[in-house]
């Protein structure tokens, strides 16, 4: 993704998604629900706002980064 505001649409989520190894996806809910658990719990002033634009985060560019660093891997060790 070129422009970092811009937003994926559901197929190209989704084909991200399909791309995760079942390891690091099983990473990511964990790190989601934490997010979420954090949102419910805290005392902090986190509005709805923040943890969905965090959450998204995950998908439009932790996720994309996480395929790249693995695709750059694999290609320096073959």
């Amino acid at each position: 993704m070129e422009n970092p505001n811009e937003r994926l649409d559901l197929d190209d989520i989704l084909a991200i998604i399909e791309k995760l190894s079942e390891e690091d996806a099983k990473s990511f809910l964990k790190i989601i629900y934490g997010k979420l658990g954090n949102f419910k719990y805290s005392t902090e002033d986190i509005t709805k706002e923040n943890i969905i634009n965090d959450i998204e985060t995950i998908f439009s560019e932790k996720i994309p980064k996480l395929l790249q660093i693995r695709e750059e891997q694999k290609n320096k060790s073959t």
